[in-house]
């Protein structure tokens, strides 16, 4: 994703359709998704569990951080409320590009594998 933030026009193609395309600005913008950045110890263990809660659409760690998406301010702050102390700190942050893939990859079936 870090080539594509550089990019001018940007395309997300899954099973052969176009299910997203314009600046990386456009699509964050579109995507209207709300995301926490949060960091501290065993990071990756905490996000495993947030992915898990209500409202929350994406919890992924970004090294020693974790982005928390989701389209609902307040559930994800219900989320991350239990871990507000330190050693936790967290930030209101913009949407990536890959915190945007992750949520359009999630909101996307493949019914041909369907029963």
């Amino acid at each position: 994703m870090d080539e594509a933030e550089r990019c001018h026009d940007i395309g997300y193609i899954l099973h052969g359709e176009l299910i997203a395309r314009g600046t990386g600005e456009e699509i964050v913008s579109r995507s209207r998704l709300i995301t926490f950045n949060g960091e501290g110890p065993d990071i990756d263990k905490l996000a495993h569990r947030l992915a898990n809660e209500s409202g929350v659409m994406s919890a992924s760690a970004f090294g020693a951080a974790v982005h928390v998406s989701g389209l609902d301010r307040a559930a994800l702050e219900q989320a991350i409320a239990p871990y507000r102390e330190p050693p936790y700190q967290w930030a209101e942050v913009k949407p990536s590009l890959e915190d945007v893939f992750i949520q359009l990859m999630g909101d996307q079936r493949d019914d041909r594998y369907a029963a």
